[in-house]
């Protein structure tokens, strides 16, 4: 937030769709600029859908792309790899058992050419029975200078992933995704670890099953050299653009190590909802970071795990309209050195939703 208290409206999104026919459909969401820039607005995205032969399905245009979303593995706030905003084409079909999705795209940079790339992924998802699914994917960079003329020292070149999902009755699964990255660096530069890994376990348990609440549980683990999302922050701390730093809420994994590498991290993530009935319902968060493997710049360790927790309680006025208030507060501990975050704090928030 800009102040101690503000008034603001966060984002706004219209959705448009025209049925061209059977077959083709036009969509399109016109959002808000940038936070803080709400009066200015853009198009977030533009995209055609059509059947092509063979029952292809071909989406081309600026377009979201997120296959842990789409495979319910957050519930939270952010991928740890994936839910790109693409100017591309995407490709999907079934094969009984076996579902595939490809897309390619050309990541332009409008200050600096050099850092420019194709895009291109590729997804298989084996459906072996109504309780078990596996997926394999993979993700690669093909830039279109060399490294040696590109403005960053070190990027991803390919991103490998599994995930699967085992579900023990309706109510009760287990998932999980391990990826593995292979990064290039220029020349003069040596990486600790060019190969950097994260994985995450989670238990969903529905309401239906403990009757008064749902219960997501999560454990991660993230090297420290390993790009979640791609944002690229700087918050006078350091570059964080190989940090989840907002993967489980805005700033609350701002002491990973950045892209230097500090440290491995360690997450466990909890997240519950109580569905009191049509109008009514609470939930509650909690999140600890432990940073146990991070280094200062004098190589120094000790930095305090980060606690992050939520309490919120949710009022449906009617079918669009609807009302949040929640508290949350983030503890990064005392003490810690100057590369890192220190002290805490918290927020009251009050948010109104309308849906049209």
């Amino acid at each position: 937030m800009d102040g101690k208290a503000d008034f603001d409206l966060n984002r706004y999104r219209i959705w448009i769709k025209k049925r061209i026919n059977e077959a083709t459909s036009f969509t399109a969401r016109l959002g808000s600029e940038a936070d803080g820039a709400t009066d200015l607005v853009k198009w977030d995205y533009y995209y055609v859908t059509t059947k092509l032969p063979y029952d292809i399905t071909m989406t081309v245009g600026r377009q979201n792309i997120d296959w842990e979303d789409e495979r319910g593995l957050y519930v939270d706030n952010e991928a740890f790899v994936g839910d790109w905003d693409l100017k591309g084409f995407r490709f999907q079909k079934g094969f009984g058992m076996v579902d595939f999705d490809a897309f390619v795209s050309h990541r332009d940079d409008d200050a600096v050419s050099v850092d420019e790339f194709f895009m291109y992924g590729a997804r298989m998802d084996f459906n072996f029975n109504e309780q078990f699914r596996l997926g394999l994917s993979g993700v690669w960079n093909s830039y279109d200078y060399e490294q040696s003329r590109r403005s960053d020292g070190v990027g991803v070149s390919e991103t490998y992933g599994a995930d699967m999902e085992f579900k023990f009755n309706p109510s009760v699964s287990l998932k999980g995704v391990y990826y593995r990255q292979n990064l290039w660096h220029k020349s003069f530069l040596t990486l600790a670890n060019d190969s950097p890994v994260a994985y995450k376990v989670i238990l969903d348990v529905k309401q239906d099953l403990l009757r008064f609440t749902s219960l997501w549980l999560e454990y991660a683990k993230i090297d420290d050299a390993f790009w979640m999302v791609g944002d690229t922050v700087d918050d006078g701390l350091g570059d964080r653009n190989s940090s989840a730093y907002s993967n489980y809420g805005a700033k609350t994994l701002a002491n990973r190590g950045a892209s230097t590498g500090k440290g491995d991290t360690t997450v466990f993530f909890a997240y519950a909802k109580q569905n009191w009935n049509d109008k009514w319902s609470t939930f509650q968060r909690y999140m600890r970071a432990d940073f146990s493997g991070a280094r200062d710049t004098t190589q120094v360790g000790n930095v305090n795990d980060t606690v992050n927790y939520t309490f919120g309680v949710a009022y449906q006025l009617n079918p669009a309209v609807r009302f949040e208030l929640l508290y949350d507060k983030i503890d990064y501990g005392t003490g810690n050195h100057s590369d890192f975050r220190s002290g805490d704090d918290h927020l009251v928030r009050f948010r109104t939703q309308v849906v049209f």
